[in-house]
């Protein structure tokens, strides 16, 4: 019996066998002539259909290749490319912001100087940073943004520099740095200010209350000598004019202007910036 099975599966094989093969030559025998009917290329050019982008020929190249991850040439040319665009866009150095500057000024400056005027200065210490130095002996250029002269009520002069620019092997530098002293004084909101004369004048405008009140003790004495009974008069006089004085003295020391703003040539100034400052290429 099972002889007689595996003759019948074998026999069956060998039946399949010259079928499949029938059929494979005469697939491609049917291929073969209508390829020599048609011709691709050619209905391609008579359908005018346009030709297969190159990108899509690499990308179908590469999706159809063994792996995914891209070559080890191309990865390398991506970074130097990423690279060469951070150098031609980094600075060379940085300077921070909050950065003291100490510079000489080369001219007077004055609360005459107009607002928008420029002023020079030059460093009198090399600034250092991680990867550059500006030497000593830069030049540097600044800008008046705001003056007055001694104005009534006691206030005095007004001048605000500020530092816009430097020029540097031949090269301007744009920055912005706000004056901090002045001779090593300390000069609050970037404002350099005359002197304050208001209580100055304060007591001078009470000068001739006073003067009048020690005279008339003086006449309240000699009279004593001579007359007892009008001694007193000269002295409620001198008080009530003293008083008087010191009434409206307020308003007669608001005729009285502040001190004048006068720096002169080679001063000391300290100037800090006010953002950070990039030196690029």
């Amino acid at each position: 019996m099972k002889k007689i099975l595996s003759i019948f599966i074998l026999s069956a094989i060998l039946l399949n066998f010259p079928c499949a093969v029938f059929s494979a030559n005469l697939d491609t025998s049917v291929d073969e002539e209508i390829r020599k009917k048609y011709n691709p290329s050619k209905i391609e050019e008579d359908l005018g259909l346009p030709p297969l982008p190159k990108d899509l020929k690499q990308t179908t190249e590469t999706k159809t290749g063994s792996s995914s991850t891209p070559k080890p040439s191309e990865a390398t040319v991506k970074i130097e490319n990423k690279q060469n665009f951070i150098d031609n866009n980094t600075c060379v150095a940085k300077i921070k912001k909050g950065k003291k500057l100490k510079l000489k000024s080369n001219s007077q400056i004055t609360d005459r100087l107009r607002k928008g005027s420029k002023v020079s200065f030059t460093s009198i210490y090399p600034i250092t940073t991680t990867y550059f130095t500006i030497p000593y002996g830069t030049k540097f250029y600044g800008e008046v943004f705001n003056s007055h002269l001694p104005q009534y009520g006691g206030n005095g002069g007004l001048v605000v520099v500020n530092i816009t620019s430097f020029v540097l092997n031949g090269n301007t530098y744009f920055l912005e740095a706000k004056t901090t002293k002045v001779k090593k004084k300390k000069i609050f909101f970037n404002n350099i200010k005359g002197e304050r004369r208001y209580l100055s004048g304060l007591v001078k405008s009470n000068s001739f209350g006073a003067k009048y009140f020690k005279k008339m003790l003086k006449v309240s004495k000699n009279l004593s000598k001579d007359v007892v009974i009008l001694c007193p008069f000269p002295v409620i006089i001198g008080t009530l004019v003293y008083a008087g004085n010191l009434v409206v003295s307020p308003f007669i020391a608001i005729k009285y202007k502040g001190g004048r703003v006068i720096i002169d040539k080679d001063s000391i100034f300290e100037f800090k910036l006010t953002d950070d400052f990039y030196i690029s290429r």
